[in-house]
């Protein structure tokens, strides 16, 4: 192995093994482009909001300060029951497609920022139209089951979605699956470069000797071609 590497010696190896890393480098690329664009199955994610509050509207401010108040402590509740089987029981029966309750409660997400009223509820899913109906779905039978249950009439739906051609896309990064791909191969190639210079033992100047037999180097035979001798004599 040598002792010594000297950064115009790699240059030099790089260089040389050239195709070895462009190679590399494409086989990942498509590697990775037919597990993107082929293999993997990109998730369409539907998104709905619901208010917490109360439609009655002629109270005094301090009476509709304290409601807020209430409705905000009541949205952590809210957010387990629109996920709970109760509600996606019905859900489930009234779907088109046959889904189960575990299916559907894996395909949801309930979530609510810090002191806000408003629940947002996502629904992902392969197909966008099934995703907007799943969600739309959720929502309604919410809106209707959570005053039964609650005894009290403080839900608005605030959106729905309505066009599943222009759902977000959540778990499929093409860019980012070939980037990857594009570094790994990059990676794998400069690494064969490396092992290949490191695991040849071919002398070819008098630092290997050197280098080789841990000796001095006195002096070094010029090679003189054939047409420099003609030319001397």
């Amino acid at each position: 192995m040598k002792d010594t590497v000297y950064l115009k010696e790699v240059l030099k190896v790089v260089k040389q093994n050239k195709w070895v890393i462009v190679s590399s480098t494409l086989i990942t690329l498509l590697i990775g482009a037919a597990i993107a664009f082929f293999l993997i199955t990109p998730t369409y994610q539907a998104t709905t909001q619901i208010l917490i509050n109360q439609t009655n509207k002629d109270k005094e401010s301090v009476i509709q300060t304290a409601e807020v108040q209430a409705n905000l402590q009541l949205v952590n509740t809210y957010r387990v029951l629109i996920s709970s089987p109760r509600i996606l029981e019905k859900v489930v029966k009234q779907e088109k497609k046959p889904i189960t309750i575990e299916a559907l409660s894996k395909k949801i997400d309930v979530k609510s920022e810090q002191d806000s009223q408003i629940i947002n509820l996502y629904v992902k899913d392969s197909d966008p139209a099934t995703a907007a109906r799943l969600v739309n779905e959720i929502t309604k039978v919410s809106k209707e089951m959570l005053p039964q249950l609650m005894q009290v009439d403080n839900i608005q739906v605030v959106s729905t979605a309505d066009n599943p051609s222009e759902l977000e896309i959540v778990s499929f990064q093409p860019p980012l699956i070939l980037f990857v791909s594009f570094v790994i191969g990059l990676l794998i190639g400069l690494m064969i470069t490396v092992l290949r210079y490191f695991l040849d033992t071919t002398i070819r100047d008098e630092r290997d000797i050197e280098e080789a037999l841990h000796l001095p180097l006195f002096g070094a035979v010029s090679v003189i071609t054939e047409k420099e001798m003609r030319t001397k004599h």
